[in-house]
């Protein structure tokens, strides 16, 4: 759930951009995926939004960059939740933790 909300406000994302609507399913078109996320040096992310605010076709691309010194970096929780995860070509967040966040 922490990873959700610091990439959530860092990215200025909406959690439909992110999480799943149901429990037990998901769309991998119009979530966040493994494959969405760049790390694209050890202090930036670029993640791509599918379905962005602007409907664009292609969608968009977000980075996102350390906050250090706070213990709110959304790279650090993002690498961590990937280091945790055993499937790593699925949602970055699965159905079941989405519902946490969508309650």
């Amino acid at each position: 759930m922490w990873t959700a909300c610091v990439t959530a406000f860092f990215g200025s994302f909406r959690f439909g951009e992110l999480l799943a609507n149901e429990e037990f399913s998901y769309n991998p078109s119009e979530i966040m995926m493994w494959s969405d996320v760049n790390f694209t040096t050890e202090s930036s992310v670029l993640i791509h939004v599918k379905i962005d605010k602007c409907k664009n076709v292609q969608g968009s691309y977000i980075d996102l960059f350390k906050f250090e010194g706070h213990n709110c970096c959304p790279i650090a929780a993002l690498k961590r939740l990937k280091e945790e995860r055993t499937n790593k070509l699925g949602p970055v967040f699965p159905p079941r933790d989405s519902k946490l966040v969508n309650c």
